[in-house]
């Protein structure tokens, strides 16, 4: 039986996602293995989206996520005793990632997860937390400010003036 709580959505478009997210406390973000090939979204726009929304991300330590995210996200730790999904006739994934649905993913998820909700306030501040890191970080003005500086890096007045004369 499915609970009301829970929605697995898929694809959907930015709207949907984005009215979605509102209304979310948790988003669960997954690794996904195909047939012939495994999908490892390094940055996960999504993630930042949810975040940016005040949506708590469970994720596991993969790919990039860390080292973008670093604290803002509800990380959820690998289980050892899990083997690597095997897929297509090529054999086992080249890398140890059992994060590939998995019932010991889903139930270190389940356990972080039940970790935030004995403690309201612990909840809240996490999620306050991260949608504030995000709002500032991933903000137009943050962007455009980073674009100008990329660009000028190494731009001097000695430089400008031999280009405009």
């Amino acid at each position: 039986e499915q609970d009301d709580r829970v929605k697995i959505m898929g694809s959907v478009s930015k709207s949907v996602l984005f009215s979605t997210l509102s209304t979310t406390d948790y988003f669960f973000y997954p690794l996904t293995a195909w047939t012939t090939i495994i999908h490892k979204d390094t940055f996960a726009n999504v993630v930042a989206e949810a975040l940016v929304h005040g949506v708590i991300v469970v994720a596991p330590p993969v790919a990039a996520l860390p080292e973008i995210y670093e604290d803002y996200v509800l990380f959820v730790p690998l289980p050892e005793s899990v083997p690597p999904l095997k897929y297509t006739v090529h054999g086992a994934l080249p890398n140890r990632d059992p994060a590939y649905s998995s019932e010991a993913m889903l139930d270190a998820y389940v356990e972080a997860v039940m970790t935030l909700e004995a403690d309201p306030d612990k909840k809240e501040a996490f999620r306050r937390r991260g949608q504030e890191w995000a709002r500032a970080t991933f903000s137009w003005t943050r962007a455009t400010d980073r674009f100008i500086e990329d660009v000028t890096v190494g731009t001097t007045s000695t430089c400008f003036t031999n280009v405009v004369d």
